[in-house]
């Protein structure tokens, strides 16, 4: 009997869960994920979850075994500017 050997990658994210992932293009589900079957060599690993930055990361996938690949996202930030007519209106967000 032949023995079996995986080729895959883990991927995580902190400090969340939940982050879409796509490998070479292809979405495999949302974090924690465990790709398998991936020829060895490097994979593009994309990451992208509302309210954090879009991470990109080239991997490389082993010939056999498993890769771990933990990312770190980071909170997207942003602003604000409102110009209303007429001059002076109340504006309200989040409520």
């Amino acid at each position: 009997m032949a023995a079996f050997t995986l080729t895959g990658l883990l991927v995580t994210s902190k400090p969340v869960d939940g982050a879409e992932v796509t490998v070479n293009g292809a979405p495999n589900g949302t974090t924690p994920a465990t790709i398998t079957g991936l020829a060895a060599g490097d994979v593009l690993v994309v990451l992208k979850k509302d309210g954090y930055k879009r991470v990109t990361q080239t991997v490389t996938v082993p010939a056999s075994g498993q890769v771990n690949v933990d990312i770190q996202l980071e909170t997207l930030y942003g602003y604000v500017s409102i110009d209303s007519n007429p001059k002076g209106a109340q504006v309200v967000l989040d409520g």
